[in-house]
């Protein structure tokens, strides 16, 4: 009921849009916008910020919105759109979507993949809908939305630098032990020389 509220947004002022074969295919675009309630710079900001995103964390971060009138379940519709437009980074699909359904005035935080389902917790995507939701109370979609992407990105990227932290140990105790190898061979062959 929440949600509702806070979608609300008057319907004879957008357009109703359906997924083309054609959409879905561009692996460029993260903003899927068929409600039509961004401006032309808007989409293409957002778009821009989520594609660097994508470059810097190698994760995707994505955002739709619909008017589907038949759509009531905004977590079956979330998944349509993740799959239908080939959302997601890598082979578990890496990613997390805000999806706006303006029909009835409903959102969803959808994430897929293990390291989505590790950082965004129920708890974290409270904390996200808690960041947007103020600026779309007063209408005020793109806000809201880069107030979606800056906190799902201060989530991430702590996630992201552990992970960094994690893979320069292993790689220094793998070195580590190579040259605890190397040392120990170099022994080996001292004393076998030395025999001969």
């Amino acid at each position: 009921e929440e949600a509702q509220e806070i979608l609300g947004l008057d319907e004879t002022n957008l357009q109703e849009e359906t997924i083309s074969q054609e959409e879905f295919e561009y692996e460029d675009i993260y903003v899927i916008d068929n409600a039509s309630i961004f401006s032309e710079d808007e989409f293409s900001t957002l778009n821009e910020v989520c594609s660097g995103l994508r470059e810097t964390y190698d994760f995707g971060f994505y955002i739709a919105t619909d008017n589907d009138p038949s759509s009531y379940d905004i977590e079956a519709l979330s998944e349509e759109y993740y799959f239908d437009y080939n959302f997601g980074v890598g082979p578990e699909k890496n990613g997390i979507l805000l999806m706006l359904n303006f029909a009835d005035r409903d959102y969803d935080i959808c994430c897929y993949g293990d390291d989505a389902h590790k950082v965004f917790t129920d708890s974290k995507k409270d904390y996200v809908a808690d960041a947007f939701k103020p600026h779309f109370r007063n209408d005020n979609w793109y806000d809201g939305c880069m107030a979606f992407l800056q906190k799902s990105e201060d989530y991430y990227s702590e996630y992201h630098d552990k992970l960094l932290k994690a893979q320069l140990k292993a790689q220094e105790k793998e070195l580590a032990m190579q040259e605890h190898r190397l040392y120990i061979d170099f022994d080996l062959l001292r004393a076998a020389l030395l025999i001969g």
